[in-house]
């Protein structure tokens, strides 16, 4: 009797596992089960899922390596298996302070600078390498004398928000992500100042900090939250001014 099939066909249909599969990019993680998009080739025709092949998956909700399989239809017959990987987002944060310099890195919504009497000039922000996503975070600062500075970018290396050696205060900061970060997280962030302590939490780009007082930012703090999901804190009053609106 005839097998089930025999190199890469059964009768006039290809094994679906002799064909390419495009690589599959990290995914963000986002809480909810993933389904990528992939691309199928049998040569320089691209399958139909539905039609060609149906998409079954697993492990594919939490950070890790998840599994996914190919199963055939139509002219075609087997299953392919392939893996791609599901990362969580991955945010460093620093303050450069008064007399101290630069302070260590901070993540996850703990606080980078101080809550002393010493201002904060600069702050800096990064997405580790495991991150590989296109997008990121864009960040600037409400400077004394100067403003808002240009915006800065965690997909450059060297980029910061503030000033170097010009003894300027930080009084006010934006942060927004950009790019598939933003489909799948918000960005929060407070800023500890002159006489309000901790204000509260803005979000995406609003300002956080004071206008038009010559406070000084002390220290912040920035968490990554799932885009949608519930605030780290209260968001009533991020920012303070004397201007009238």
């Amino acid at each position: 009797e005839r097998p089930a099939y025999f190199g890469c066909y059964v009768g006039s249909k290809k094994n679906i596992e002799d064909l390419e599969i495009d690589f599959v990019p990290t995914q963000l993680y986002t809480g909810e089960y993933i389904i990528p998009d992939i691309t199928v080739r049998d040569g320089e025709k691209v399958l139909k899922n539905g039609v060609d092949y149906k998409l079954a998956l697993d492990d594919n909700k939490n950070p890790g390596t998840a599994k996914a399989y190919v199963y055939a239809l139509g002219d075609y017959v087997g299953k392919k298996t392939f893996t791609f990987e599901i990362v969580q987002a991955d945010l460093s944060y620093r303050a450069y302070v008064q007399k101290k310099g630069w302070m260590a890195y901070k993540k996850n919504g703990a606080l980078a600078g101080t809550t002393d009497s010493l201002r904060m000039e600069t702050i800096q922000l990064k997405l580790g390498k495991n991150t590989n996503v296109k997008g990121g975070i864009k960040y600037r600062a409400y400077v004394q004398k100067l403003g808002w500075t240009f915006w800065a970018d965690t997909a450059i290396a060297a980029s910061y928000a503030g000033t170097k050696g010009r003894s300027l205060r930080i009084e006010a900061v934006q942060i927004k992500p950009y790019g598939d970060l933003a489909k799948v997280y918000d960005v929060y962030y407070r800023v500890y100042t002159d006489k309000y302590k901790w204000l509260d939490w803005a979000k995406n780009g609003a300002s956080a900090g004071t206008s038009g007082l010559a406070y000084k930012l002390r220290g912040f703090e920035v968490k990554l939250v799932e885009k949608g999901a519930a605030a780290p804190g209260k968001t009533t009053k991020p920012y303070a001014t004397n201007k009238k609106p």
